[in-house]
């Protein structure tokens, strides 16, 4: 159920946001309590996203979108604020107040598909009312059955096309939502006990590492698909077969976005030449314009006995001058259809 499960991360547009250009003052925000969240997650799942969405509603590029979704013309159809008033107004949630932080657990092997909740399950800190949130959710969304779990109540939302969402208040500031079975999970750790993430032995001293403040940190098990193969056509074959973990963070401090992807892989030949093969591919993208070269400058790679990381740090009047190279390579290319 795309719609629910947007509705219910909410402000997890951030991958969005590396798409626009931030401006202005730097921002910092607490999250202390991620801890909190992530005690909530249970030990067996593959990875974790922290979101730290009170930075993400105090950012100069959060707030020039909101004013664009009142006076751009098509920007309420298209942008994750076109019900950014109705949204306050009738959940009683003020984002930029009300929301702290979100944790999104993958259950299986990881992929960067959002629009489904198979495998998924979150946890999101908040100020909200429970009626006014699931009286919101409703109405977007349809009637919804309720089931009994414990002492906790879960609500099913079912879209259509017979794909489900379940949602349970955990207590007066935690809302949890996902996959049936995993939000059930969610609920046993926290009436039963048990071991969480924080428990997990391969991803714990990762999950140690998170850093209060960054906009974004994740810590991934690297799937057994990729390590065993490739997909067919692949044009650079490279060895993972000793890859274990995907680590990293995005953050955006000083009109700049900045962040490091970190792959434990204690292999040192093959992340030599996994490197050498990305340098080389940089070396490539560079030659597709200045604003390109200017780009990839700012992408470091470097590998190890241990790992390989790549590193990037991108300003704000970078990312405008590539969204507006970009602009006018979709312009140019339209205009020359038209005349085919």
């Amino acid at each position: 159920m795309k719609k629910l499960f947007g509705l219910l991360t909410t402000l997890v547009m951030i991958f969005g946001l590396l798409g626009f250009s931030g401006c202005g003052k730097s921002t910092t925000a607490d999250l202390s309590g991620v801890k909190d969240l992530l005690a909530f997650i249970p030990e067996n799942a593959t990875g974790v996203f922290t979101i730290n969405l009170k930075k993400i509603t105090r950012m100069d590029v959060f707030k020039e979108q909101l004013e664009k979704s009142q006076t751009e013309p098509g920007m309420k159809e298209k942008d994750f604020f076109q019900n950014y008033q109705e949204f306050i107004e009738k959940t009683g949630v003020d984002p930029e107040k009300d929301i702290d932080t979100l944790v999104i657990a993958m259950f299986k092997s990881f992929n960067m598909k959002m629009d489904s909740n198979k495998g998924v399950a979150g946890i999101i800190s908040l100020n909200y009312d429970k009626d006014k949130v699931l009286n919101f959710i409703k109405e977007k969304t349809g009637e919804y059955t309720v089931e009994s779990h414990g002492d906790q109540t879960i609500y099913n939302f079912t879209s259509s096309k017979n794909n489900t969402v379940s949602l349970s208040f955990l207590n007066n500031k935690f809302i949890t939502f996902g996959e049936n079975a995993y939000v059930k999970g969610i609920i046993d750790l926290k009436q039963k006990g048990g071991k969480s993430l924080l428990d997990n032995v391969k991803l714990k001293p990762y999950i140690n590492e998170i850093q209060s403040g960054k906009v974004i940190h994740f810590v991934f098990g690297f799937p057994k698909e990729l390590k065993e193969s490739q997909p067919q056509g692949t044009p650079f074959k490279v060895d993972l077969s000793k890859a274990e973990t995907l680590v990293g963070f995005i953050d955006h401090e000083n009109q700049a976005w900045s962040g490091e992807i970190k792959l434990i892989s204690p292999d040192e030949e093959s992340n030599k030449q996994i490197v050498n093969l990305l340098n080389g591919l940089k070396g490539m993208a560079a030659l597709a314009g200045p604003e390109v070269s200017e780009l990839v400058s700012n992408i470091n790679l470097t590998s190890s006995v241990e790992d390989i990381k790549l590193t990037f740090s991108l300003t704000d009047e970078l990312l405008k001058k590539l969204q507006a190279k970009a602009k006018e390579k979709a312009s140019g290319f339209m205009q020359q259809s038209e005349f085919e």
